[in-house]
């Protein structure tokens, strides 16, 4: 299990190395105002992404890891439902931009299902033990093919961005099919009998959903507030920062169906070791890239454009807060295969109700450190909670040293 861990995290840093350079050419291609419009586009766009899954991802990760045989039943079912989820998130998503006043980047909207589609598949690899296929073809092709068009046609304006960014993902979608086809063989079959996957999706609905908004909490305060040059300043920052939540991703992608399995074993000491296990990895791996990345705040920053650097400060915060992202993330998909989703979603309702109202209040007195602030928060009150809960419900130890 190490081994795939390793095998990951190395593709993670690839995804990691191949968004910075995506970030550098944007920021040093368009204003600041741009940039932020830009990231405030992606951020919504990955909201209404998850709006669009139907909750769906981990519910397929968790029936394909436990019920391989079925998986491309579960699968294709699962696609229908998304299909149908488009039909709904689309509208939504087109009067929002109205809203906004940014209806001339309204065809942008339309790369909120190939994500979707994406996202899912990707789920099912990582199901049937293709970790790295599926991290792979899930995110660093998508990177590979954006970086090749922007600067092959060297864009230089944001339109040009948005427009390879979708064409990157309907080129990815493609291909991930291809691969989906080509591992588990091709098989059109369709569970009629849907209830139970609304059942058990719509309770995750709501936790991916707002896990997305978590995630891009700072950047949709600023966005909505109008704070468009603070926002730039923000996602630049915590685009460097994710250089340790990409860790998280790596190993979560790799212990989620051990979680699962486990847990339809009912063997709680395993999943005691496997917790710890991906806790001390974690940390381990992360530590030297946080002290590292603290003290290169400055040189880091200058590749983004030099009205950047005197941010350097705010860099070395968010790569500390993302320490938290990495705890929490770990739990999350812990609490999820264990089948606490509901009880873990009720919290990640509250934490992100909370900070976007204390957001929505005090923005307007300092919008970076009120989105940092709002950014802890988020991480900090659901990983508290699991800790207390996994330790009264299933009496596993998350802070015991071994």
């Amino acid at each position: 299990m190490k081994l795939n861990a390793i095998a990951v995290l190395i593709i993670r840093c690839l995804s990691a190395g191949l968004g910075f350079i995506i970030t550098a050419e944007v920021t040093n291609n368009l204003n600041q105002s741009e940039v932020g419009i830009y990231f405030y586009l992606l951020s919504f766009i990955a909201v209404m992404s998850a709006l669009t899954s139907f909750g769906l991802n981990n519910i397929v990760l968790r029936e394909v890891a436990s019920n391989s045989i079925y998986a491309n039943e579960i699968l294709n079912t699962s696609i229908l439902m998304i299909i149908i989820g488009a039909l709904i998130s689309l509208p939504i998503a087109y009067v929002f931009l109205l809203n906004e006043e940014l209806t001339e980047y309204g065809f942008v909207i339309g790369v909120i299902l190939s994500i979707a589609l994406i996202n899912l598949i990707s789920h099912a690899l990582q199901g049937i033990g293709r970790a790295k296929q599926a991290i792979f073809f899930g995110g660093v092709c998508f990177q590979f093919i954006y970086l090749l068009l922007v600067t092959t046609v060297n864009s230089s304006t944001l339109i040009e961005f948005l427009g390879f960014y979708i064409l990157s993902y309907i080129s990815t979608l493609v291909i991930i099919i291809a691969l989906w086809i080509k591992v588990s063989g091709f098989k059109f079959a369709i569970d009629k009998n849907y209830k139970p996957y609304l059942k058990a999706a719509f309770p995750l609905i709501a936790f991916q959903l707002f896990q997305e908004i978590n995630m891009a909490i700072g950047q949709l305060s600023l966005g909505i507030m109008d704070y468009k040059n603070e926002l730039a300043i923000y996602a630049v920052c915590f685009k460097i920062s994710t250089l340790i939540g990409f860790i998280g991703f790596a190993i979560n992608r790799v212990y989620s169906p051990e979680f699962a399995k486990a847990n339809a074993g009912n063997d709680r000491v395993k999943l005691q070791q496997l917790i710890l296990k991906a806790r001390n990895f974690s940390v381990v791996t992360a530590t030297p890239i946080i002290i590292l990345a603290c003290l290169f705040a400055e040189p880091l920053l200058s590749f983004f454009g030099q009205e950047y650097i005197q941010y350097s400060w705010y860099l070395q915060l968010a790569l500390i807060a993302q320490v938290l992202t990495l705890l929490n993330g770990t739990l999350a998909y812990f609490m999820i295969m264990c089948g606490f989703e509901t009880i873990y979603k009720n919290q990640i309702i509250f934490s992100c109700l909370f900070s976007f109202s204390f957001a929505y209040l005090l923005i307007d007195v300092a919008p970076l450190i009120i989105a940092l602030v709002a950014f802890v928060f988020i991480q900090l009150w659901p990983l508290i909670f699991s800790i207390r809960f996994i330790q009264r419900e299933l009496n596993i130890q998350y802070l015991k040293r071994k």
